[in-house]
């Protein structure tokens, strides 16, 4: 009898249904912004629009807004892009920069993965830039592990960045921003930028690259 309560048990463990994502647009800073449903057509976004697992979110330049994942994740995304709602996030072409609150914990580092490659992040903010000629991706503060569809791996810290063109089957050795570079990215940045919704790790980039409090 114990014996078929355990296998019971671990048949309704096995059949318990995975929590799905969603994505919430908290502020669509400029328009035009759209998503869509799975298997549905896109409609215009605005703030509160909630996009389900298989939707996809989609900006035109100068179009840029801010999503928060139900799982904690937080992330802006603009630069003519496309991103597709999936446990592990596609970025198929634009920017994306995205982040986890302060002192906000994970199971398992987030995937986003890119035509060229793929960055996991845990507790950290990352921007990538996907275009059709190269993906850069950037640790604006943490570590990201990116990796080839080859298998291979490297590692960013704070203010590193790698430049990926696609089919590429070795990594460079990642780039040192500077503090100029650094600066003029602050100034000139599409997401950093004219947003009224707070990004909680921008204070800890600063401090961490520019030394300021």
């Amino acid at each position: 009898m114990w014996r078929a309560i355990a296998v019971a048990s671990l048949v309704l463990t096995a059949c318990a249904p995975t929590q799905q994502l969603q994505a919430e647009i908290q502020e669509v800073a400029t328009s035009p912004v759209f998503a869509s449903q799975p298997n549905q057509a896109e409609q215009p976004a605005s703030e509160g629009t909630v996009v389900i697992q298989g939707g996809q979110i989609r900006t035109e330049s100068p179009g840029k807004a801010q999503i928060q994942l139900s799982d904690g994740l937080q992330f802006r995304l603009g630069g003519n892009a496309l991103l597709k709602i999936e446990p592990e996030l596609q970025l198929d072409r634009g920017q994306i920069i995205a982040w986890l609150t302060p002192n906000q914990k994970r199971d398992r580092p987030l995937q986003i993965r890119t035509p060229t490659a793929t960055a996991a992040i845990r507790g950290t903010t990352v921007f990538i830039e996907q275009t059709e000629t190269q993906a850069l991706i950037l640790s604006w503060e943490g570590q990201v592990e990116v990796q080839l569809p080859s298998g291979v791996t490297t590692q960013l810290t704070s203010g590193q960045l790698v430049r990926l063109r696609p089919g590429q089957t070795t990594l460079p050795t990642p780039e040192r921003l500077s503090r100029p570079a650094a600066e003029q990215r602050f100034q000139r940045s599409l997401l950093l930028n004219g947003f009224a919704t707070p990004m909680e790790t921008l204070p800890e980039i600063r401090r961490q690259l520019l030394g300021l409090s």
